[in-house]
This record gives C-alpha cells, sequence and structure tokens, in this order.
C-alpha cells in the first residue's frame, strides 16, 4: 500500500498502519529506527483540497477559499493550544506540525503526536470497575487544572476526545474548538456537542472553567449509566429521537437530573454536582473536583477495611461455637439412617423453600409440589432468556459526518445538497461498523432526515443548528439510531 509523503524534515519517519479516519484528516502510525530498535508515534494528516466540483456547488472560488481557511484556522488553534500543554501527563502530547500550502486552493496539515489508544476502542474490550471511571475523572480533572492555568477551556469534552496510554493513564485530546475565556460572548462561537454542553453553552450565554467541569461529569454520568445521557432509562434497549430530544430539552431547561442507574450513591453525588444546571452549584474548579473524587477512593479504601474486621470478628466466634457443640457431643453434619435407600448427609440435600429434601420430592404417584417461589423465579429465568435473544440496537454517531449547503425558502431554511457525504460513511467506520453496512446506511440516509432549527434571517457564515430525526427504515434493516446533534455554518 502507497502511504502519505511525509514533511522533508520527517523523512526519518515512515508510515507503517492507518488508525483511524475522520471527516478530514486520517490517522496514521509511522516508526523511526533508533541505535536500540524502533519508537512509534501517531501523524495526523488533513488534507483540505477545492476542487471544480466543489467551487460549483459552493458558488465561487471565494466561497471555497474562506470554507477551508475556515478549517485551517480551526486545526492550527488546537495545534498552538496544545504547544502550550506539551509534557502534560493527562495532555496528548504534540511533538511537532507542519502546514504545506499549493500554488492552488490545497493545504495539508500534519500533527506528529505520541502514540494513543482512543478510549472508544479501550471500551470495547475493558468493562470499567466504578474505581476505574474514578480514575478517568481523576485525569482529566488534572488536564484540566493545567488548560485552567494557561486561561483555555476547551469546550469539547466527551469520549471521543478521551485516550488511552500504554500506562494506563487517561489524556485529552483534541483542543480544536478550545477558547481563550475573553472570548465568550457570541452565541457564533457554540461549538462542541450536546450531549456533554453546559446549558450556558448551548444558550449562548457567557461561560468559564465551569462549562468543562459540566462536560467531564456528563462523561462520568455516561459511563455509569450504560453510556446513556440523563433522562433516558438505561435498560431501555430501544432509545428513539423524541426520546433523546426530550431528555435534551429537560436537561437544558435545568429540570433535576436523576441519579446515573450503575453508580454508588457517593459517586452519583459527586456526579450530580458537577452537572449542576446552574455554574455556581458546580465545583468551582477542577481541582475542587479532583479533590471530591479522590475523597471517594480514601473512602472506599475504609470500608473495605471494616469488612475485614467483622469478617474476623465472626470466624472467631465460630470457632468458639463449633468448639463448644463439638464438646458437647454434638455432630455437625447429622445423618439419617435409612435401610432401604443410600444414606446420604443432609446438608448435601438440596432443601426446598418450604423445607422440603430432594429426597422427600419423589416421582410417581406422589405429585412433585413447586413452590410459589419457584414458578416466579422460573418466569423471571423465561423473560431473562427471551430479553436476552432480543438484540440491542446500536446508536452510532454520525456529528463528524457530512456538511451542507442550505437554501433559503418562504417557509424558513432548506437543506439544499449534502456536501461530501460520504464522510458520514468514514464516521460509522471509526465507530466499528463494517465498510460495506456503513456505505449502505450511508446511502439510505435522505436530506429529509435531517432538520434546520434557526430562526431569523440567514447569510453566508451564520451557524444554525442541525439535528437527524430517527429513520425507522435504517433502525429496522440495520439495527442502528443514528444521531446528530451539531451547530454547523451555512453556505449557499
Amino acid at each position: 500500500m502507497e502511504w502519505p509523503k511525509l514533511p522533508e524534515k520527517w523523512n526519518d519517519w515512515i508510515i507503517v498502519e492507518k488508525l483511524g479516519e475522520g471527516s478530514y484528516g486520517a490517522v496514521y502510525r509511522a516508526e523511526r529506527n533508533i541505535e536500540n530498535g524502533k519508537i512509534s508515534c501517531a501523524i495526523k494528516i488533513i488534507r483540505l483540497v477545492g476542487d471544480d466540483e466543489l467551487n460549483r456547488m459552493l458558488g465561487n472560488e471565494e466561497s471555497v477559499r474562506a470554507y477551508y481557511q475556515d478549517w485551517i484556522r480551526g486545526f492550527t488553534q488546537e495545534i498552538q493550544t496544545m504547544e502550550k500543554l506539551k509534557g502534560i501527563t493527562n495532555i496528548v502530547t504534540i511533538q511537532d506540525y507542519e502546514i504545506a500550502k499549493s500554488d492552488k486552493l490545497e493545504w495539508t496539515i500534519f500533527i506528529r503526536m505520541e502514540l494513543l489508544q482512543s478510549f472508544q476502542t479501550y471500551l470495547q474490550s475493558h468493562i470499567l470497575s466504578e474505581q476505574e471511571v474514578v480514575q478517568v475523572g481523576k485525569d482529566i480533572c488534572a488536564a484540566l487544572e493545567y488548560c485552567e492555568k494557561v486561561n483555555v477551556i476547551h469546550r469539547d469534552i466527551k469520549l471521543d476526545n478521551i485516550l488511552v496510554s500504554e500506562m494506563g493513564n487517561y489524556k485529552l485530546g483534541d483542543f480544536g474548538v478550545a477558547k481563550r475565556m475573553d472570548m465568550t460572548k457570541s452565541r457564533y462561537s457554540s461549538r462542541g456537542t450536546y450531549t456533554y454542553m453546559a446549558p450556558e453553552v448551548y444558550r449562548g450565554e457567557k461561560y468559564d472553567q465551569r462549562a468543562d467541569i459540566y462536560s467531564l461529569g456528563m462523561v462520568l454520568y455516561r459511563l455509569t449509566n450504560k453510556n446513556r445521557e440523563p433522562f433516558l432509562d438505561p435498560d431501555k434497549q430501544m432509545i428513539y429521537y423524541k426520546d433523546r430530544e426530550e431528555a435534551l430539552n429537560k436537561r437544558m431547561s435545568g429540570e433535576t437530573i436523576p441519579p446515573p442507574g450503575y453508580a454508588s450513591d457517593r459517586f452519583a453525588e459527586v456526579i450530580l454536582k458537577a452537572v449542576r444546571y446552574r455554574p455556581e452549584e458546580r465545583y468551582g474548579n477542577a481541582k475542587a473536583f479532583r479533590e471530591a473524587l479522590e475523597q471517594l477512593e480514601i473512602a472506599a479504601s475504609s470500608n473495605q477495611k471494616e469488612p475485614a474486621k467483622a469478617l474476623r470478628g465472626n470466624l472467631t466466634k465460630l470457632a468458639v461455637a463449633m468448639g463448644v457443640l463439638l464438646l458437647s457431643g454434638v455432630c455437625i453434619i447429622a445423618f439419617r439412617p435409612d435401610e432401604n435407600k443410600e444414606t446420604k448427609p443432609i446438608l448435601e440435600q438440596e432443601i426446598t423453600e418450604e423445607g422440603e429434601t430432594q429426597s422427600e420430592k419423589q416421582t410417581g404417584t406422589e405429585t412433585e409440589k413447586i413452590t410459589e417461589t419457584e414458578k416466579i423465579t422460573e418466569t423471571a429465568a423465561a423473560e431473562t432468556i427471551r430479553e436476552s435473544e432480543t438484540p440491542d440496537t446500536e446508536v452510532f454517531d454520525i456529528d463528524g459526518g457530512a456538511d451542507f449547503l442550505f437554501e433559503e425558502t418562504e417557509t424558513g431554511i432548506k437543506i439544499k445538497r449534502f456536501l461530501f457525504k460520504n464522510k458520514i460513511a468514514e464516521r460509522l467506520m471509526t465507530q466499528g461498523v463494517e465498510k460495506s453496512k456503513a456505505e449502505e446506511i450511508s446511502d439510505a440516509i435522505e436530506i429529509g432526515d435531517f432538520v434546520v432549527d434557526k430562526e431569523g434571517d440567514i447569510y453566508p457564515g451564520t451557524l444554525v443548528t442541525m439535528q437527524y430525526e430517527e429513520n425507522e427504515a435504517i433502525r429496522e434493516t440495520y439495527g442502528v439510531v443514528l444521531t446528530f446533534d451539531k451547530i454547523v455554518k451555512v453556505y449557499n
């Protein structure tokens, strides 16, 4: 396979594997020979290329140039922000970068960084205990503490932007939408993911580092709620678009968030404080959040010691009781003599809820007794089997998929056509969907599946809210539910 050509100053690095692909670029694993062996890194390559087809769709060369320069600025900002945070344990390390521009409307961005595993991939082979989820929170809090020191709000904390090192450290990456605190007054700076977005960011109000506290709280909430956001039942098999929409509306309107379904009471309290509706009711900064998580570990350590003491005390009491019984001539295991049956210890026989032994439940003329409790148990077991035979519907996020061209009509904004629709299939593939299935799903998606939420006049450069309304045919055919909740820029 022919790999992309790297900048000349990186000619000692050789690409050996593609790790993944997103909307505007791909990530590769590269190696370099050193005296005692080889070292590896990750190289992110983003290519922005203008062509005649894009020129026709956007209308003119100026619009094409503006379209790509917007992305260049975003990625350059990511690099510059992460350069300031270089060397921090819980932040992805940028080793070097290069931006190449040709005479035409073409840009290529090369970012060389440490080699890590995506958190989403890690979760496919690891079931996290509560203690491990707490560690995720502590590590990302540590990253945010450094962000606060350089006056940066990440504002796009989500599962996709967390990575894992070989040493098991959780790291925060992708600062492409981070903004300085003094640039937070405009609604048009709102970029991020609704699932994790703080209410004040959603409403276009001024925000501070507590918006990141909220987003991290939402990450921990989902990790302890079967990957479901608040107000969505973690044990419900089917979640529809309207369910997600209602859940989002409840959260953004300030309705009290219920505890996550699979967190201990103490952990749930910590998470719920992080995701309070009012910023002033959350942890004031990342350090306060981290210290609250550390207190959970201290409490857990203390609780583990108490049962051990109790167990030792109970064993002592049991030993004394056994000694008394033996001295009294009482046999602990009793036998029932029966000349016609093989003698068997009672404790080795099955005992029913009513106190019958299995030997008393003989077949023949005597009808076997089944208690009401046993009937209930059998019914529950049958329900469990039926539920296990019902395949779960997988939920995939296509936020990083296609962009759109719009047109204004008498009834409002209308999507004119897709821009780079093939990016939807690529987005699905990064989440583990097979290529052929991803392409089929992408082909089945229609313009009418997306809705635009924006009032007032529009013009090139306006940001509008895009959402995806569930396509039942896709769900029934492929067993998937697609989600798309994003603010996008209008090009017409």
